[in-house]
């Protein structure tokens, strides 16, 4: 019986007929564990807004989306959910994976696991293991499959007529794929506060909110979420292929909805309370007027962006209402930088958008106060 839902196209070389693939989408979040692990403030909030992006701006449809929520999480529901889609997916699907919650690494097993909503500290036999994990993505019948993993330690899952931008969207479609993309490595990662995302989420999902490309490519998402987060927290994403057979240098291509209604990137977040994990980095600001700090900020957009978009990474208030504007101008300008390196942008239609994006980028600058900056120093 045929799968209901929006469809990408798939070419072969020299062929017209395009080959139909299903999006599918996993979400298991745990805010509220049972047996003794912290609860986490904002673990569902995160998948649901990235529900939310994916549905209004990708070819996702609510029909081909599994949530597993707090006390549906456990590990034979997991487990239960995979055979399901073992069982369901070919070939002719694709599938995105997000899972949000607490994360173990065993040192001396040198292993990495999954916490249910209702495993105990402590008691290994009822964690989800990495490996469990793995083998699922691994051996799946999808075409493509990307996981996203918001947990502490996550990273321990690596171990063990058309456009040319269309043209080189099919060519990574074609050959099957298997991307991971984790909130962190071997290390604890900040769940954010009460009331807001993770810095994980945000990254991700302003980006896929932000992006003004057709094609999106999991890379373009991995290298994005992998500068911005490493910039803004003490915690390093790593985004990648995992060395599996079943990865043959494809990618998972987010293509864009011919249309889609206008939702505000990031949520209001009017409460301020101290997160289950908190990443703190020094505030560092060359001293000076607000004056002064915006003559050397323009000068260093004139010389080099990318280290512009890292000075007001370090400077900026994230409380400020103007930090989703730099946010959204940093996804445009990693967004183009890809677009070039793949060569499915003129060199003139390049410059013009890096022009754009640089007076944009001189305009925020100009508006700024001082409440949008971290303390001035003495």
């Amino acid at each position: 019986m045929p799968v209901k839902g929006i469809v990408d196209s798939d070419l072969q070389p020299g062929i017209n007929n395009a080959k139909k693939r299903t999006n599918h989408l996993l979400l298991i979040a745990i805010d509220n564990y049972q047996n003794g692990f912290p609860k986490l403030n904002n673990c569902k909030r995160d998948a649901l807004l990235f529900k939310d992006t994916l549905l209004g701006f990708y070819q996702f449809l609510p029909e081909n989306c599994i949530e597993i929520f707090d006390e549906n999480a456990t590990e034979k529901n997991i487990l239960k959910t995979f055979d399901i889609l073992y069982d369901r997916l070919t070939t002719d699907d694709n599938l995105v994976i997000y899972f949000s919650g607490h994360g173990e690494f065993h040192k001396s097993a040198k292993r990495g696991y999954w916490i249910p909503v209702d495993a105990e500290p402590g008691e290994r036999s009822g964690y989800m293991n990495n490996v469990e994990v793995r083998d699922f993505i691994e051996n799946i019948s999808a075409q493509h499959v990307f996981a996203i993993v918001d947990s502490c330690f996550s990273g321990a899952l690596f171990r063990s007529g058309i456009s040319q931008e269309e043209l080189a969207a099919q060519r990574q479609e074609n050959l099957p794929s298997r991307w991971l993309l984790t909130a962190g490595r071997i290390e604890p990662v900040s769940d954010g506060s009460l009331g807001q995302n993770s810095p994980f989420a945000t990254s991700l999902i302003t980006f896929l909110r932000a992006a003004e490309m057709q094609y999106l490519w999991a890379s373009d998402i991995c290298t994005h979420v992998t500068r911005t987060v490493s910039f803004n927290s003490e915690q390093t994403p790593k985004g990648e292929p995992l060395p599996v057979s079943a990865h043959q240098g494809g990618q998972f291509i987010f293509r864009k909805k011919a249309f889609f209604e206008k939702v505000e990137i990031i949520p209001e977040r009017p409460i301020e309370v101290t997160p289950v994990i908190k990443s703190s980095t020094p505030e560092r600001r060359a001293a000076g007027s607000l004056e002064d700090w915006k003559i050397y900020t323009k000068e260093l957009v004139a010389e080099a962006m990318d280290r512009a978009f890292i000075k007001l990474n370090e400077d900026f208030n994230r409380a400020s209402s103007k930090y989703n504007d730099l946010i959204l101008l940093r996804g445009r300008f990693n967004g183009l930088q890809a677009n070039q390196m793949r060569g499915v942008v003129s060199e003139s239609q390049g410059n013009l958008q890096m022009n754009q994006i640089r007076y944009a980028l001189l305009d925020l600058i100009d508006s700024m106060e001082e409440r949008d900056l971290r303390q001035m120093p003495v």
